[in-house]
């Protein structure tokens, strides 16, 4: 399992995925949306207190999957915090995740 500072996600001339990593008190859950924003890849795990080494193996899961990805990934959850901190990611917060989508899906 690769840490996750290690794992390469830039793939050169490919489009680009956005992704959420949400990881939470208990689970850590990944998405990964095309840019028509279809949901192509979603996964969720128990963390059992290893928040990094789980969060490695959902992106590991997705490099075997997907290969190399270009990727705009946003995290959340409280855990997720410590994560985006760690490895300088943008992070926001779960409310504000959830409001920005229904305001994109249903925007009246």
């Amino acid at each position: 399992m690769a840490p996750l500072d290690k794992i390469g996600m830039s793939g050169q001339g490919k489009d680009w995925i956005r992704a959420g990593l949400d990881v939470g008190s208990t689970t850590a859950k990944i998405v990964l949306v095309d840019e028509q924003g279809q949901i192509i890849y979603s996964a969720y795990k128990r963390h059992h207190a290893d928040v990094l080494g789980t969060a490695a193996t959902l992106f590991s899961d997705v490099m075997e999957r997907f290969g190399d990805l270009r990727i705009r990934l946003t995290v959340t959850g409280s855990a997720g915090m410590g994560i985006a901190e760690r490895f300088l990611l943008p992070f926001e917060q779960e409310v504000v995740s959830a409001t920005n989508l229904i305001r994109t899906v249903y925007p009246e």
